[in-house]
């Protein structure tokens, strides 16, 4: 099933960005502006995926990725980060093979919010012993101007 899906990716030259499998479900992600789908191209696309399975478009997203090393190990501190998605649809969840990079895709719209609670988790209440692991901080960086 899989390779005759990504076939018509391939066929198209659609580069995919995320991908994410589940027993019945493969979401995957795609930039519109990097591939050069307009809507006459995307609709296209969906009746090529569509003689396969059935097809659900959410067009206005946003991907907020975490990048780092062992970046898994931020799962734990990201727990009231997570009530963002409360009332929130989370439409995938991928974490890279490598260990790097855990992306979050979502409806855009306030997803600054989330933004800035993992900021306040992840980087703005680290020690001060880590600032060879951030470099400087954002308000260093501002008294430069």
């Amino acid at each position: 099933f899989l390779a005759r899906v990504f076939d018509i990716f391939r066929l198209r030259g659609i580069s995919v960005d995320l991908v994410a499998t589940s027993e019945t479900t493969t979401t995957v992600a795609l930039s519109r502006p990097a591939n050069l789908l307009d809507e006459f191209a995307l609709a296209g696309l969906v009746e090529n995926l569509q003689q396969h399975c059935m097809v659900l478009v959410h067009a206005d997203c946003v991907c907020v990725n975490l990048v780092g090393t062992s970046v898994r190990t931020a799962l734990a501190k990201l727990h009231s980060a997570m009530d963002y998605f409360a009332d929130r649809p989370l439409l995938m969840l991928s974490q890279s093979a490598n260990d790097l990079c855990l992306s979050l895709l979502m409806q855009a719209g306030d997803h600054e919010l989330l933004i800035r609670q993992l900021h306040r988790e992840l980087i703005a209440n680290v020690d001060s012993g880590s600032s060879q692991i951030f470099g400087p901080s954002w308000q260093d960086l501002q008294g430069w101007q």
